[in-house]
């Protein structure tokens, strides 16, 4: 989403700005700039940021952004063996995984 904001603002109202745009509650709200974290006021005075026109802040850690889906990750966690392996490797495995019941991190 896109917010208009002045070019020099305050932490405080910046965050109130995105936690009102997004339904978040401002108290728990935390931003990030360029890996370092925004701190409202810093020695009792309140803390200005400029922004360039047209920023875009880098997306969300996957694990954060809405719509994660835990399966996916399980599926990279599984055993595969490689497609180039040779036909006896494919056989073991199968003996192995469906045959066995051997677990994923045994394989």
């Amino acid at each position: 989403s896109r917010l208009r904001v002045p070019y020099r603002i305050k932490v405080r109202d910046l965050r109130k700005l995105i936690a009102d745009d997004k339904q978040l509650p401002f108290e728990s709200l935390r931003l990030i700039l360029q890996g370092g974290a925004l701190h409202d006021s810093k020695n009792g005075e309140d803390v200005y940021i400029k922004l360039a026109d047209g920023v875009r802040p880098k997306a969300p850690p996957k694990h954060i952004r809405t719509g994660y889906d835990d399966e996916e990750e399980e599926d990279d966690l599984k055993f595969q063996p490689p497609e180039t392996a040779s036909g006896w490797k494919w056989r073991l495995f199968c003996i192995l995984h469906d045959k066995l019941k051997l677990p994923d991190i045994v394989l």
